[in-house]
């Protein structure tokens, strides 16, 4: 789904088809603004299956608000004396639609704001939130207040970890993975949000067990890191 040549839908499907020279086809679709553009990519973004609340909290937020300024300027513009004029609207409008609260809207526009101030110096920073890459969404909140030490107060660091295994391998680590290894044909303790990233041709969860299939090919693996321990 392309937008004035900007791919909005289908990243994973083009890449796939292009690796496997399978013939495809884009759609053109007719949106009024590169801001609804972007709301269009994280709407869509909002209906994958298995986002962490990490992602669903940035994707939320993001829409909140780019819808929450576009609010502000058209009642500026349309309402410029009403002075009990608010964005409310927008965050109950959001909350009905997600299933939570106006309160969970705004925390998620918090969230969104703090990535966008920390990206000029973590030029990476919605990667890492996306891969599951940083301690937690507070962490993030607290970094923004702070910017020059951003990176050094987002690592993560496994000894911290208090059995949430869901720790997701940062993409230049991958990247230089598939340098030596050509591609990756297994990753035996994945995810669908994890392998996103990692881009295996097979991928084993916690519900299939990879402990109990037969592994071949190439193989990454990222282990949960909270079982390790108990071990």
């Amino acid at each position: 789904m392309l937008w004035q040549g900007l791919l909005l839908d289908g990243h994973h499907r083009l890449h796939i088809c292009k690796r496997h020279k399978i013939p495809f086809e884009t759609i053109d679709i007719d949106l009024p603004s590169r801001r609804a553009a972007a709301n269009r990519i994280d709407q869509n973004q909002l209906g994958r299956r298995n986002l962490t609340p990490e992602q669903v909290s940035l994707l939320r937020g993001r829409l909140y608000n780019r819808l929450k300024r576009e609010r502000r300027a058209n009642l500026k513009q349309n309402s410029p004396k009403c002075k009990t004029c608010t964005s409310e609207d927008t965050a109950k409008a959001l909350a009905k639609r997600h299933g939570v609260s106006p309160r969970t809207i705004k925390n998620d526009g918090q969230f969104a704001h703090a990535v966008e101030v920390i990206e000029p110096v973590v030029p990476d920073i919605n990667v890492r939130v996306m891969s599951g890459d940083i301690p937690s969404r507070q962490a993030v909140i607290e970094a923004a207040e702070d910017p020059e030490h951003a990176e050094e107060r987002l690592k993560p660091h496994v000894a911290q970890n208090s059995g949430h295994n869901e720790w997701y391998t940062p993409p230049e680590y991958i990247e230089a993975a598939k340098d030596v290894l050509g591609r990756i044909d297994l990753d035996p303790a994945s995810t669908e949000t994890a392998n996103a990233i990692v881009g295996a041709e097979r991928i084993f969860t916690a519900e299939s067990d990879g402990l109990q299939q037969d592994w071949a090919g190439n193989v990454w693996m990222n282990p949960p890191y909270a079982l390790m321990a108990l071990t």
